[in-house]
């Protein structure tokens, strides 16, 4: 289809079709001016228009109608011309190529006249007849000249073949009778040779130097044996040697190591003990400050009781007094003046007043005793909150280092000296050739990325249990870990992320072998899952015989490109290791993102005791389960000790806004406090002048109530009474207050020092544990050193003895060996003089045979020769022969050319005599008049080809527009018949259609165009239509698609159905828009009427 769509329009149907899409589309939208009107009207609001209106309105349609018959009548015209002139254009043609035709055959005609009158002249036929027989001797000539040539040729090849038979016999016999001579040169020399030979004397000889050589073989064996025995037994005390040497350092090194732990846990009971003394002392006075505080507050309590207990009586009093001046008031109320009753009642004002002061300044206060309580308290917790956070920097201080060591800190927490060295001393490795620095710089120790940080050591450790799991699939022991192989499993992960390559920078000092891996999630599924498939597949394909039953080492040499794809898988499986170490780096600047690395050691020691000597020993491996363990509990310790730090942290923040806090308590209570007591302080001013105006009432009221005036005195007595006994209340309270906070704080000093103790106390005793437990261990630490000595020591003697021995049994080898080799070299050389004796007589009897041949072969080729030169001689005679022949053929050949060459110039001058009579000139007038003649014609039958064509095409032209015209009138008609419902227009219709019936040749691949472009102009025509439902949707009309687009569509597919011209098209087009605005304009008539 896309190439369909991509190549040109190869007729004129092509350019129909897209002019009809074209304007099709024009005259769908032209058409809808007038689509809504019909709907409005239809609508039911609308009164139905008179007769006379419907008349007026369908006039601009009929002329329309009309207009469109005319049309049709004129095209169909148009269409009986076109065919009458196609019709003669036709029979023009005809005439003119029967005309055309005549005058081809006058020029044959002609031309036939003119050879005859040629022919008849005699002079031109006598020259005509001695040149055919002068061509028919030339021919003759020719085919003797070439069968000439031909034997010739034959005859060259036959004496060339000779030659060469004849050079081929006589280098064959001078070949012959060359090897015959060294053939029998060779005879006579062997002869020589065989009769100055003893054979059976060389014999006995051979047979002598055997048996000397077997006895020498042997002691050599036996000598060797010995010496191998020798060695062995040295190579195993050596090991033994360096093993206790080791060992021995080893013992040394943790006895050092011990001894200073113990003097260092000596000194932390020590510092222990002190603090506990200290603790002790400060409790002790602690105590004794409890004691002063708790008498100090039984005192003031005993004080504020009786205080209470005197307050009390006076209370009681003064109700008494008070209810015997307010019986004494009542009685005398009457008698009361208004003065006396005001002051009363201002007395009486001024004691609530002062009653009510009084309990908030209580109340004032007993908050103050608590908020000092919280505030005590609360600077307690702050107090053991900093104490805490003290010794959480400190351990935070002392694993902040460790944690940026990473790994490296892990191995000095155990002492490892070789792990420790491997991440510190860059001599250890190699130098990068491509950087020109260590390899060990390629590590940044503890970093995050880096296979030295201690989350990187875990997934290396988890990855190493991994490991040893599928190890045991195949019924393998787990590998140990060991620090020295982790330490060197992080270097070389860290060289991998920059190098994608093994360095090899530990081989010289470390016997290890070693896996690595580039960008893997898992490294393991590389190493073990996909190596040990191929694996697998090589052993089921039986193209590696016994690989199933070999070695590592062994497949590694027997079979290196398979080892090159199963390497990794047999390093993990090897049975022969022993121990593991693994690392995993994420160092950038690397072409991968992360390798990991897995070093392998066959003993727990790991280095190469010729190169590592007086270097520090590696550790002891350990099960990579507890060591994993071990690690975690390391690395947990550091994370619980920043965890701890950070607790601490908020703890002390926590108490010192508890603390703030209840500061701004006890501020805002003392502020009460005063606040109430200043309160109460202006009350008793009040409730005493109040007492004095109203004593100065009753003593200006004249009163005789002598009962009334003692229970004033009473009453007066009593209120100063009780009003000393508050003052004397408040004073104790804040005394007993003031003995109550004292006591909290002496409680709680103690309370911190005992707990301070405490601390101090179990710290001694894990101190002294400690001491005890170091103390044991360098107990051990002796005796394994003392033993490691004596160990030492009698390796030394057995490698001494040992390298005696080897020594002794290395000397007995050489000199057997240098025996053995004489007696090898004598018989060899005895076994060679037999072997030569032989050969020369073997040698003799087959030169004689071999001679004998080469005679026979000799005089076999001089018979040859002798046919070769035979042969010779008859060809060169038959050759001499050939070439005479043909000699005399070549002089023929040429006698015959001059002769044709004669007989051929006197035909022309024979012809050019003829050519003046006057039958040839005559004959050469009318051909020449006949040619002339045809051309003519065919000038005139191309004139009316063309005529013929051009008529065609009108007449195609004329019909489409026929067509055009009759579909214009069946959608004018339409239209029409919509716009006025006459049924006249139906009938109009009718008619039309009927009329042009006859003419309808709708063309298959148009239609289905013309569907397609219609259907583009409907869908443009529904969007209008959609448009003015929607508008009209409030009057629930619902309209179908217009008619004139209705119309249009239907012309629109008709023309295209027809194959009509673009210019038709546009012609009906321009039609329709003319209709569709004369029924817009009687549309807007019929709506405004």
């Amino acid at each position: 289809m896309a190439k369909y769509e991509q190549e040109p329009l190869h007729n004129n149907e092509h350019g129909v079709r897209k002019g009809i899409g074209v304007t099709i589309a024009a005259v769908a939208a032209a058409a809808t001016l007038g689509a809504p009107l019909p709907a409005m009207a239809a609508t039911g609001s609308q009164a139905e228009p008179s007769a006379s209106e419907k008349t007026s309105e369908s006039t601009p349609a009929t002329s329309a109608v009309q207009k469109a018959r005319n049309s049709v009548t004129e095209a169909k015209q148009a269409v009986a011309e076109a065919q009458q002139a196609q019709q003669q254009a036709q029979r023009t043609v005809n005439g003119d190529e029967q005309a055309l035709k005549q005058a081809n055959a006058t020029v044959e005609q002609a031309q036939s006249a003119l050879d005859s009158a040629m022919s008849s002249n005699t002079s031109v036929s006598n020259a005509q007849q001695a040149l055919n027989q002068a061509n028919s001797k030339l021919s003759d000539a020719a085919n003797q000249l070439n069968d000439a040539k031909q034997s010739t040729a034959q005859d060259q090849q036959q004496m060339a073949q000779a030659e060469h038979a004849q050079q081929q016999a006589s280098a064959r016999e001078s070949k012959s009778q060359n090897a015959a001579d060294a053939a029998q040169q060779q005879v006579d020399e062997l002869n020589k040779s065989a009769s100055a030979q003893n054979i059976d004397e060389l014999e006995q000889n051979e047979h002598s130097a055997e048996q000397a050589n077997n006895s020498a073989a042997s002691a050599d064996v036996a000598a060797t044996q010995a010496e191998q025995s020798a060695q062995q037994r040295e190579s195993t005390a050596k090991n033994s040697l360096v093993q206790a040497e080791r060992d021995n350092a080893t013992a040394q090194s943790n006895e050092t190591a011990d001894a200073n732990a113990v003097e260092n846990a000596q000194q932390q009971v020590a510092q222990a003990q002190n603090a506990v003394t200290t603790a002790n002392t400060v409790v002790t006075a602690r105590k004794a400050a409890v004691q002063e505080a708790s008498a100090a507050l039984t005192n003031a309590n005993k004080k504020l009781d009786a205080a209470q207990s005197a307050e009390q009586q006076a209370r009681e009093a003064q109700t008494k007094a008070d209810e015997a001046l307010e019986q004494a008031q009542s009685r005398s109320a009457s008698e009361q003046s208004p003065a006396v009753q005001a002051a009363q009642k201002a007395k009486n004002a001024a004691d609530e007043a002062v009653s009510q002061a009084t309990a908030n300044l209580d109340a004032a206060r007993k908050q103050v005793t608590a908020a000092t309580q919280s505030q005590t308290q609360a600077k307690n917790a702050l107090a053991a909150a900093n104490k805490t956070l003290a010794a959480a920097k400190t351990a935070a201080a002392n694993v902040s280092e460790q944690q940026k060591e990473g790994a490296l800190g892990w191995f000095k927490s155990r002492n490892s000296q070789l792990a420790v060295k491997v991440l510190t001393d860059s001599s250890l490795g190699k130098v990068n050739p491509r950087t020109g620095k260590p390899y060990l710089d390629e590590a940044h120790i503890g970093e995050s990325t880096d296979a030295t940080s201690l989350p990187n050591m875990i997934r290396a450790l988890k990855l190493v249990q991994e490991t040893n799991k599928l190890r045991a699939t195949e019924g393998l022991k787990p590998l140990k870990v060991s620090d020295a192989a982790m330490a060197l499993a992080m270097v070389q992960a860290n060289s991998a992320t920059q190098t994608v390559a093994h360095n090899y920078q530990f081989n010289d000092k470390f016997v290890l072998g070693e896996n690595l891996s580039w960008g893997w999630p898992d490294p393991l599924d590389g190493w073990w899952t996909q190596e040990k498939k191929v694996y697998d597949d090589a052993v089921k394909s039986g193209k590696y015989p016994n690989l199933a039953h070999m070695s590592a080492y062994a497949i590694s040499l027997k079979y290196p490109q398979l080892w090159e794809n199963i390497g990794h898988y047999l390093n993990i499986r090897d049975s022969g290791m022993q121990v593991i170490g693994m690392g995993c780096s994420q160092n950038p600047g690397g072409e991968y993102s992360k390798a990991d690395s897995q070093e392998f050691g066959l003993n727990s020691w790991l280095v190469n005791p010729t190169a590592m000597e007086g270097e520090p020993n590696a550790d002891t491996p350990i099960d990579a389960n507890e060591y994993l363990q071990q690690a975690q509990a390391y690395v947990d310790s550091i994370n619980n000790a920043q965890k701890k730090l950070s607790d601490a942290q908020t703890a002390v923040k926590q108490a010192q806004h508890v603390l703030t806090a209840a500061n701004k308590a006890v501020t805002s209570a003392q502020t009460a406090t005063q606040t109430a007591s200043r309160k109460l302080g202006n009350a008793k001013t009040v409730q005493s002048k109040a007492a004095a105006d109203l004593i100065k009432a009753q003593q200006a009221s004249d009163s005789t109530d002598s009962t009334l005036v003692s229970a004033q005195k009473a009453a007066r007595a009593a209120d100063a009474q009780e009003a000393a006994a508050k003052v004397a209340v408040q004073r104790a309270r804040s005394a007993d207050d003031s003995a109550q906070r004292n006591y909290n704080a002496a409680q709680t000093a103690l309370a911190a020092a005992e707990q301070t103790a405490k601390t101090a106390n179990e710290t001694a005793t894990a101190k002294t544990r400690a001491l005890d437990a170091a103390q044991t261990k360098l107990q051990d630490a002796k005796a394994a050193k003392k033993q490691a000595a004596a160990k030492l020591a009698s390796a030394q003697r057995l490698f001494a003895l040992a390298h005696q021995d080897a020594a002794a049994k290395e000397t007995a080898a050489t000199d057997t060996k240098a025996a053995h080799a004489k007696a090898n070299k004598a018989y060899q050389a005895a076994e060679t003089a037999l072997a030569n004796a032989k050969k020369t007589v073997a040698d003799l009897t087959a030169a004689k045979a071999t001679l004998a041949k080469r005679q026979a072969a000799l005089a076999a080729d001089k018979q040859r020769l002798s046919d070769a030169d035979n042969a010779l001689a008859a060809a060169q005679t038959a050759l001499s022969n050939a070439q005479s022949k043909e000699q005399s053929a070549q002089t023929a050949y040429k006698n015959a050319q001059v002769e044709v060459a004669a007989d051929r110039t006197a035909l022309a001058q024979a012809k050019e005599q003829a050519k003046h009579s006057p039958a040839v000139e005559q004959a050469e007038q009318r051909l020449d008049a006949a040619k002339a003649d045809a051309a003519q014609k065919r000038t005139d039958l191309a004139a009316a080809q063309k005529a013929l064509q051009t008529a065609q095409k009108t007449l195609v032209t004329q019909e489409h527009n026929f067509e055009a015209a009759e579909a214009a009138l069946a959608a004018v008609l339409k239209l029409d018949a919509n716009a006025t419902s006459r049924p006249a227009a139906q009938s109009l219709t009718e008619n039309s259609a009927h009329e042009s019936a006859h003419s309808a040749t709708p063309v298959a691949n148009a239609k289905a165009a013309s569907d397609s472009h219609a259907g583009t102009a409907y869908s443009v025509s529904s969007s209008a239509s959609s448009a003015s439902n929607d508008t009209n949707s409030s009057n629930a009309v619902s309209e179908a698609v217009p008619e004139t687009v209705q119309a249009a569509n239907a012309a629109s597919a008709k023309l295209a159905a027809t194959g009509a011209t673009a210019d038709a098209v546009a012609m009906t087009s321009l039609m329709l828009v003319v209709v569709g605005a004369s029924l817009f304009a009687a549309g807007k008539k019929h709506v405004n009427s």
